[in-house]
């Protein structure tokens, strides 16, 4: 084994609990291990098993995260504007997904449960957890707030993709 498999597998089932969730992974985990005791089980199984406890289509996302390479790139787009007093603020927020292809030029399509932060001198500004499922993804709880003099995509650590970070943030 090489590290791919093992950063990638490790990175693939935070994010599998990240995007079902702790009381629905736990739920299905319990059940997974109640049901195959003392015997063998697949893979088709556990997930079986992740699907009933979340109610979430956990075989299409075990094909676009475990049936694919590469790495998609996260980054965030703002789009700034100086409010009544002089202050820059966010007007619009989009997180953006650039996709790995397959040979076939298939893009991977996986979704990404994340978290994205702005900090300004040391201090976190403000946080949001959200689901990237689109090559786009709108944030609006961002509009009005102060713009942060770093962003960062997936700044919790819990998806396998690369963060892109803006001109401003690498300059910060």
């Amino acid at each position: 084994f090489d590290g791919i498999t093992y950063a990638k597998g490790a990175s693939a089932l935070r994010q599998l609990i990240e995007w079902m969730g702790d009381e629905h992974f736990i739920s299905g985990v319990r059940d997974h291990l109640t049901t195959h005791a003392y015997g063998n089980a697949t893979l088709a199984d556990f997930l079986g098993s992740m699907e009933s406890a979340s109610g979430r289509d956990v075989q299409g996302w075990a094909a676009a995260w475990l049936e694919t390479a590469g790495l998609d790139r996260i980054s965030v787009e703002l789009n700034t504007r100086q409010d009544a007093d002089g202050v820059p603020v966010i007007e619009t927020a989009t997180l953006v997904r650039d996709q790995p292809q397959d040979a076939a030029g298939a893009p991977a399509n996986r979704p990404h449960a994340l978290t994205i932060a702005g900090w300004t001198d040391g201090d976190r500004a403000w946080e949001v957890e959200l689901e990237l499922d689109a090559d786009r993804v709108e944030v609006p709880e961002l509009a009005g707030r102060p713009v942060p003099r770093l962003v960062v995509p997936n700044a919790a650590d819990t998806t396998w993709a690369t963060a892109v970070l803006d001109a401003e943030s690498l300059c910060a």
